[in-house]
């Protein structure tokens, strides 16, 4: 694959995701593995300058709301390093 790909369960926690995931927010393997929660990741990403220019306690709002669980999205998002995040999600059912 070459893009970033990862999945998550209903739960939120980490099921896989590929290299690219991890370069382009700056995360080791070691750390961001399955079962890790999106919450952590986000936090993560925080710490390491790789997170969207917004709070982090917006972009949990953001990413936790009915419509980004519920509804298919995609989504495109300046990082703090000034990358940029083509997010795509799809419904969980939840």
């Amino acid at each position: 694959m070459s893009q970033e790909h990862c999945f998550f369960d209903g739960d939120q926690r980490l099921i896989v995701c590929n290299r690219q995931y991890l370069e382009i927010y700056d995360l080791v393997p070691e750390v961001v593995r399955p079962g890790i929660t999106l919450n952590e990741i986000v936090h993560l990403r925080y710490s390491v300058g790789s997170a969207p220019k917004m709070s982090q306690q917006d972009n949990l709002a953001w990413r936790n709301s009915a419509a980004v669980i519920r509804h298919e999205s995609d989504t495109t998002i300046e990082l703090a390093n000034w990358r940029t995040d083509a997010w795509c999600g799809f419904a969980t059912g939840r």
